[in-house]
C-alpha cells in the first residue's frame, strides 16, 4: 500500500512538472556519462526537463526512488518527447528500451518522438531534429543495432500515417 501511495504521489508530481515543459530522455546513462552531461546541458539550455533535473528535485523532496522514475517519466510525458541518443543508435537493451520506450508507446498523451541529432562527439548538431515516431503509427519496439538515421527512415517509409504527417 505504501508503494502505491508513493507511486501515485510521484506520478502527480511528474504530471505537474511536465505539464508545460518538454521532456528530454537520453541513453545509455551508465556506460556514457559524457552523453548524460551533454544531454542535461542541452535540456537546461532549451527549457526542457531531463531525468537528472527531475531526479534531483524529487530526491531532494524525498518523493521518489530512482527505480520508479524512468518508467514514471514516460508515463507522464505528453506532446512531443525528445531523445538525446548517439547517432549510431543503441546496441543493447537497457532502461530506455525496456522501460521508457514501451511506456511512451502506450502513453496516449505522447504525440510524437523526436531525435535531437548528434555528431560523433555526441554534441547536438543544431540541425533539424528528426521525428522518429508519431501517434497513429502504433506501438513498436525500439530497434537495436541501427543508426538513428536508419530508424527514422524505416519509421517514415513503413507507415502511410507517418509519410503524410505534415510535421515531418
Amino acid at each position: 500500500m505504501h508503494e502505491d501511495s508513493a507511486m501515485n504521489n510521484l506520478l502527480t508530481t511528474l504530471q505537474d512538472a511536465l505539464r508545460d515543459c518538454p521532456l528530454l530522455l537520453y541513453a545509455p546513462m551508465k556506460t556514457n556519462p559524457h552523453l548524460c552531461r551533454l544531454a542535461n546541458d542541452y535540456a537546461a539550455r532549451n527549457g526542457m526537463h531531463s531525468f537528472q533535473s527531475i531526479y534531483k528535485a524529487l530526491m531532494d523532496a524525498k518523493i521518489a526512488s530512482p527505480m520508479f522514475l524512468s518508467e514514471a517519466l514516460a508515463q507522464c510525458a505528453s506532446g512531443t518527447v525528445y531523445l538525446y541518443l548517439p547517432h549510431c543508435g543503441l546496441e543493447r537493451p537497457g532502461i530506455f528500451t525496456k522501460s521508457e520506450w514501451p511506456e511512451l508507446m502506450s502513453n496516449e498523451n505522447v504525440e510524437k518522438i523526436v531525435w535531437i541529432r548528434t555528431d560523433d562527439s555526441l554534441c547536438a548538431t543544431g540541425g533539424r531534429h528528426l521525428t522518429i515516431w508519431i501517434r497513429g503509427q502504433g506501438a513498436t519496439e525500439f530497434p537495436l543495432g541501427k543508426s538513428m538515421w536508419l530508424i527514422q527512415h524505416e519509421f517514415a517509409s513503413s507507415n502511410e500515417v507517418f509519410s503524410t504527417y505534415a510535421g515531418v
